[in-house]
């Protein structure tokens, strides 16, 4: 979503998000923009290391996920 943001920003186009109430045109609006996409990227991050401490954790227990072979 940023780097749609950055190129409508390249052509002059601003951002305003109505749910949200983000205006990307004014100052505040490109703060808190960068602040909840920072947030955003930081979940995805943590949910994707769980997911493969997990997934170690298991393997190291000698369980096998996946579909089993046909």
């Amino acid at each position: 979503m940023t780097e749609l943001a950055a190129a409508l920003d390249e052509r002059g186009i601003g951002l305003i998000v109505l749910e949200q109430g983000i205006d990307t045109t004014t100052p505040a609006g490109r703060f808190l923009f960068h602040v909840l996409a920072a947030m955003d990227e930081m979940t995805a991050d943590l949910i994707s290391e769980g997911t493969r401490e997990g997934l170690e954790s298991a393997r190291a227990r000698g369980r096998v996920g996946g579909r089993p072979r046909a």
